[in-house]
């Protein structure tokens, strides 16, 4: 399992318009159940997330992987709030 995870890592997600999302840094796993609940982008796309703050991908949203990553759906824009974006530029200054 730990290869089939990592190999998710540095793969392009794009939306099923085309749009890139972002690239997979980090695979999120619950281990008690012992399945991938999420992808991690650190740097987003801030034409669909606001000031290209990391956001985790639900797994569930996945419709195929492959050479890249298409999503079945993703919102039209991520909006976030001034709390959490002053939050993301405390963490990453």
């Amino acid at each position: 399992m730990l290869d089939e995870v990592t190999s998710l890592q540095d793969i392009a997600i794009f939306t099923n318009f085309g749009e890139q999302v972002g690239v997979v840094d980090e695979v999120v796993v619950d281990l008690q159940k012992n399945q991938v609940t999420g992808l991690l982008v650190q740097e987003s796309n801030e034409a669909l997330v606001d000031g290209g703050v990391p956001i985790t991908v639900p797994y569930r949203w996945i419709q195929a992987v492959g050479d890249i990553i298409i999503l079945k759906h993703f919102p039209n824009k991520v909006k976030v709030s001034e709390e959490m974006r002053r939050k993301f530029e405390m963490e990453y200054e």
